[in-house]
């Protein structure tokens, strides 16, 4: 992967590629507000969910499946680690 990145990314310019520059104040325009609109659902995408949920739970009931309750495994101590705060026990 990080070969391939390297060969498109950083490697010399491809033949029949060295006419097309970087992107111009027009492009730039159109492309900031999809970057700043990934930026923001990237951060708080509760919107976009509240709106698709219930699709989604109308789809689940249809078919028959429900979305588990979340479940907290008993967490294993780890070795050497005392039980409680207060020390070991014998």
């Amino acid at each position: 992967m990080l070969w391939l990145y390297q060969r498109v990314m950083t490697g010399p310019v491809a033949e029949g590629n060295e006419r097309i520059g970087d992107l111009v104040g027009r492009e730039m325009i159109v492309v900031a507000p999809l970057i700043a609109l990934l930026l923001v659902l990237g951060v708080y995408p509760k919107p976009v969910l509240d709106i698709i949920n219930p699709a989604v739970e109308n789809t689940m009931t249809t078919i028959g499946q429900h979305d588990p309750a979340p479940s907290v495994a008993h967490p294993v101590p780890a070795v050497g680690a005392s039980r409680t705060a207060e020390g070991p026990h014998p």
